[in-house]
């Protein structure tokens, strides 16, 4: 018996190897359309996620962008503001100082009684308990209470005559002094520490002691 294989068997042999390759081959395509088949929902649910999520950054990113620019309009606008504030404030300041070291330095060179110095005394006071009051910073303040300390005879070198008229010159360039630094410090000073400066500077006046006769 022959250990030979006929070349029909080896034909045989071999289209067997390729139809059980044909089989495995439409088996793993049955496979592959029944996995497809199962996950299609994936292939359209990750676009739709990857554009919904698109959107949602865009969205983010345009309301960042919108409240941004609204804090930065409100922003501007309180600028603004404090900048035409302490412009009117500079400048009221201005006239008013000029106003009052211009009175009291009247008051310190007429002659005491005269007309001229009744009138001075009447507009340093007005200036005083109005408008220098308002836009006077601490300084400016004192020197106003000192002068107007002599005219109401509470300086004790201002009740002897001979002295009066030395004091009150001195007590009228001490206030052109602090005049003159306020001014200054308004200009110099950056608007919105200027600004919170004068409108959290407040001190009340303290009542005046009463003497009542016995």
């Amino acid at each position: 018996m022959s250990d030979q294989t006929s070349p029909d068997d080896k034909l045989k042999e071999l289209e067997c190897k390729k139809t059980q390759k044909e089989i495995a081959k439409t088996d793993i395509d049955i496979e592959i359309a029944k996995w497809s088949k199962k996950y299609a929902w994936f292939s359209t649910f990750v676009p739709s996620v990857s554009t919904a999520l698109l959107a949602l950054i865009g969205l983010v990113w345009s309301g960042t962008q919108f409240f941004s620019q609204l804090r930065n309009d409100k922003e501007s606008k309180k600028v603004e503001r404090i900048h035409d504030f302490i412009k009117s404030y500079s400048e009221k300041q201005i006239s008013t100082y000029f106003a009052l070291s211009e009175a009291a330095a009247t008051v310190a060179a007429v002659s005491m009684g005269s007309k001229e110095e009744k009138d001075a005394q009447i507009k340093f006071i007005q200036l005083y308990q109005g408008d220098a009051w308002i836009v006077g910073d601490e300084i400016v303040r004192e020197a106003m209470d000192n002068f107007y300390g002599c005219l109401d005879k509470q300086d004790p070198k201002c009740l002897i005559p001979e002295l009066r008229p030395q004091r009150l010159r001195l007590l009228s360039r001490n206030l052109a002094d602090a005049c003159r630094a306020s001014m200054a410090m308004t200009v110099n000073e950056d608007e919105e520490k200027s600004f919170n400066r004068i409108t959290n500077f407040y001190k009340p006046y303290p009542e005046p002691t009463i003497h009542l006769p016995d």
